[in-house]
């Protein structure tokens, strides 16, 4: 059968987006040419192209240095200002801390849904990194 081809608007929109996660210079560049953390943010573009409604990023700023990690959290606020769901899984608890306004933490279930400086509090950490969660919490 025939195979769609991209469009010229398809381009633009690749073009943008790796713009956006700071890569427009490396659009031609082989992926395996690529630091991780460069790698990274390709993977960012192309969850950003699909023009989603909700991005479910898994350990997204792994491996990013810490000018990007930040641009990129501007632009996942930027994103939500705009009315995208950003959901972002990490470990890092300072970097939740200091640059996100809503935690869920998470050990099988949803432990606690709210502020960082509550749901990352020593009591509900240990519900977290426990091998079992706290009875009675939803």
């Amino acid at each position: 059968g025939s195979r769609m081809r991209p469009t010229r608007s398809d381009h633009d929109r690749v073009t943008d987006c790796l713009a956006q996660v700071d890569l427009a210079d490396m659009e031609t560049r082989s992926l395996s040419t690529l630091s991780g953390g460069q790698v990274q943010r390709v993977l960012l573009a192309r969850a950003l192209a699909q023009e989603a409604d909700v991005l479910l990023l898994d350990e997204a700023l792994s491996g990013v240095d810490v000018r990007h990690t930040g641009e990129l959290i501007s632009l996942f606020t930027q994103l939500c200002a705009r009315g995208t769901s950003v959901l972002v899984s990490t470990h890092d608890l300072s970097l939740v801390r200091s640059h996100f306004a809503r935690c869920l933490t998470i050990n099988t279930r949803i432990i606690g849904d709210g502020l960082p400086a509550v749901e990352l509090d020593g009591s509900r950490l240990e519900a977290v990194f426990s091998r079992t969660t706290t009875p009675g919490r939803a």
